[in-house]
């Protein structure tokens, strides 16, 4: 098989950023022990279910489509 392409680089400024505080919580999650961290990646992830109305309508719109019932 061929190897895969490798990623592009952010083209815009606002992509830039985003990599940037991505990697930086990435590093920062590294750091926490495991509790810690599953403590607050489930505290982010139930605020961000509550803020982003538009991708969680569209994340469970996704989910009705792989698994009907």
């Amino acid at each position: 098989t061929a190897p895969l392409d490798p990623p592009e680089p952010p083209a815009s400024r606002r992509e830039r950023l985003e990599l940037l505080a991505l990697r930086a919580v990435m590093r920062a999650f590294a750091l926490l022990p495991r509790r810690w961290a599953l403590r607050v990646g489930t505290r982010l992830g139930d605020l961000f279910y509550l803020l982003d109305r538009r991708d969680r309508r569209i994340g469970l719109f996704n989910l009705r489509l792989a698994f009907p019932e």
